[in-house]
């Protein structure tokens, strides 16, 4: 059972669309490639429905990483597997891999399905990648120009860069982790010589990168779906692009098998439609595989970093006993798959290459001794990461041990070193709570949700101490555009041509002369945005005065705006609305209005903004990279409620939702 092999081969006929929504795939299923011919069926699939298919999966289980029951996930992606299979798969299909006794399902993709998620197709109970170890083999209309083949012998040298960007403490471990455990791949006999980096640059690893024959990465990723020629690896300094290893092609081999544990280094769109071109890459898959890569192994979304190092350590743990690379992954999922503590990033792995290849002797087993011949090659930061992990190892263990009962039995025939414990403890305890607090602090203060809407703060000023300005203008100006900007739901008004009066009457308000249960706490809110005033005198018989007017965005001191209008006092008032439309436009265009599902109940959906930013009954808001619209039905101050105008709708608490075009 384990060297026999099922192809399932899957193609889109490009030349025969059937409209824009739908198309034909051709597919076909066979157990031998040696056969001189093989058999196809013609099959009508609706493309915009997959698409966004395959877009809600990504999102469910990225939401589901940080939220969510872990078994309602895992029905609600066993049912979008069944979906995909009625969808792509012929009955004779669902027939022929229900009965096969293959163990390897080898898919042969062509680059207009690549990005379906065929290891998720669940048939009866079970996903594909649960019942086959499985490997993609990809059929691409680039040009592919050979490169020479890696020649692979022991030892193997292999690379491990583990967390260069230094926010990662379970990429480092991993890491660590990792490069021990090959160590000891070499109690007997030279397996394998690892060297660990956990500070590299883009230059240094493209300088590098041939010198290994496998590659393992553990840190940040980034995918670029509007260009993924410049997705890539986050490092120490700066990224390494698909870009950058696509212009590797034709050089000296790449290594044999890059392992990218990191979120989306896997993910791709259809290896066509706006991002097809001669040149350049679909992603670091396409780009490594491009370049030589025999095996690639990343991730459709994002993943969880303590999981997702567990599920690092168990596939290399395989593959050194000697299992071939399509089992090594497909047993790391099986095993975290039992583990009810696990997430679900298990799902989220796939493995572009042929499945049945081993990379090390069968024979080779995890020896539990010690090993002394040490690689000449680890980083400084590293080592001392390494001394940082082990040292408080130590400490838990010694803790854990004999030698804590020992102190307990100390102290306990000491009162005064009882006495000192106890001082010293309730130091612990309340140092702990002060830097708890602290962190809590700076969590709520900083960590703030980017995407929703918040209430803007803005001032309108001049220069009144200026001769060259004319302030009776100015001041006239001033107050009109304040009085349409009250208007606008966004913003909050601050006032602070009259600072120095309000000042003074907080400070009147706290003195002794004020009555003492009517004290004032001055609290005076900065403003976002400014916008800024000159009006040049009129000389002469001169009527018209040139008003310019700058928007400023003080968190960034960034000007985003200059306005220069001729103003006639006998419009000033429409005028002003001229005005102060143009400077709504561009706070509209700069900061729209925003939210995310918080909650979905009883075909209630809630989202996370309200009245005190704008929102307000039968606006339309869209769902971010989907076709859906939803429609204002309530509002509170702080949250609304929508309906979607489409029926039988899924939706997905965590989704991003944008107001669409106001008026």
């Amino acid at each position: 059972m384990e060297d026999k092999r099922i192809y399932l081969e899957i193609s889109r006929d490009e030349n025969r669309l059937v409209d824009q929504r739908h198309a034909n795939m051709k597919i076909g299923i066979r157990e031998n490639l040696d056969d001189p011919i093989s058999s196809y069926k013609v099959t009508r699939i609706p493309i915009e429905q997959i698409n966004t298919s395959c877009n809600e999966m990504i999102d469910m289980l990225n939401v589901s990483n940080t939220s969510g029951n872990r078994d309602e996930v895992i029905e609600k992606l066993k049912s979008m597997g069944k979906a995909f299979c009625d969808i792509l798969l012929p009955a004779h299909i669902k027939d022929a891999l229900n009965q096969t006794q293959s163990n390897y399902l080898i898919l042969r993709l062509d680059d207009h399905v690549v990005h379906f998620p065929w290891e998720l197709i669940c048939i009866k109970h079970e996903f594909l990648c649960q019942q086959f170890s499985m490997g993609r083999i990809i059929i691409t209309r680039q040009d592919i120009i050979p490169n020479d083949k890696r020649n692979l012998a022991f030892p193997l040298k292999m690379g491990i860069f583990a967390n260069p960007k230094g926010d990662l403490r379970d990429a480092s471990v991993e890491g660590y982790q990792l490069y021990n455990h090959m160590l000891k791949q070499n109690s007997q006999s030279q397996i394998v010589l690892p060297e660990l980096r956990s500070t590299i640059t883009p230059t240094k690893l493209i300088e590098s990168m041939r010198n290994y024959d496998l590659i393992h990465f553990a840190g940040h990723a980034k995918y670029n779906q509007d260009d993924p020629d410049h997705s890539g690896w986050q490092l120490s300094e700066g990224m390494i692009r698909a870009h950058d290893i696509f212009k590797m092609i034709g050089g000296s081999p790449l290594p044999a098998m890059v392992f990218s544990n990191a979120c989306q280094s896997a993910r791709t769109d259809e290896w066509e439609k706006k991002n097809y071109r001669k040149e350049g890459s679909f992603g670091l898959a396409n780009a490594f595989m491009l370049a030589g890569t025999r095996h690639y192994i990343g991730t459709f979304w994002d993943i969880i970093d303590e999981a997702s190092s567990k599920y690092a350590l168990q596939f290399y743990k395989n593959l050194s006993e000697g299992q071939s690379i399509g089992n090594a992954v497909r047993n790391a999922r099986l095993d975290m798959m039992e583990d009810d503590q696990q997430e679900t990033c298990w799902a989220g792995y796939l493995l572009y290459g042929d499945p049945t290849i081993t990379y090390f002797p069968e024979s080779q087993k995890t020896q539990n001794q010690s090993v002394t011949n040490k690689p000449e090659k680890i980083d400084g930061k590293i080592e001392h990461e390494i001394h940082t992990l082990t040292e408080s190892k130590k400490v838990k263990h010694v803790r854990s041990d004999k030698n804590s009962k020992n102190i307990e039995k100390d102290n306990h025939h000491n009162p005064l070193k009882q006495k000192q414990g106890f001082k010293i403890s309730f130091l612990i305890f309340f140092a702990v709570l002060i830097i708890v607090t602290f962190l809590f602090y700076i969590h709520d203060r900083y960590n703030q949700d980017n995407w929703t809407s918040k209430v803007l703060t803005l001032a309108v000023v001049y220069d009144n101490t200026s001769e060259i300005i004319d302030k009776h203008k100015a001041k006239m100006i001033t107050g009109a555009l304040q009085m349409d900007l009250l208007n606008y739901p966004r913003i909050t008004l601050l006032e602070r041509m009259a600072m120095d009066s309000i000042i003074e009457e907080i400070n009147l308000s706290i003195s002794q002369y004020a009555d003492s249960s009517r004290k004032m706490q001055g609290e005076i809110m900065p403003a976002d945005l400014m916008v800024y005033l000159d009006v040049d005198k009129t000389n002469g018989t001169q009527v018209n005065s040139d008003v310019i007017i700058r928007l400023f965005y003080t968190q960034q001191s960034k000007l985003i705006q200059i306005i220069i209008e001729k103003i006639r006092p006998e419009s000033l008032v429409s005028q002003r609305k001229k005005l102060s439309q143009k400077i709504i436009r561009k706070l509209k265009e700069l900061f729209p209005l925003r939210g995310i599902i918080t909650q979905i109940k009883d075909n209630k959906i809630c989202l996370n903004i309200g009245s005190d930013v704008g929102v307000s009954l039968d606006q339309q808001y869209k769902v971010t990279n989907r076709n859906i619209l939803l429609k204002v039905e309530g509002v509170e101050k702080e949250r609304s409620f929508v309906v979607s105008e489409k029926k039988n709708v899924v939706l997905i608490k965590g989704w991003k939702v944008e107001l669409v075009d106001e008026p």
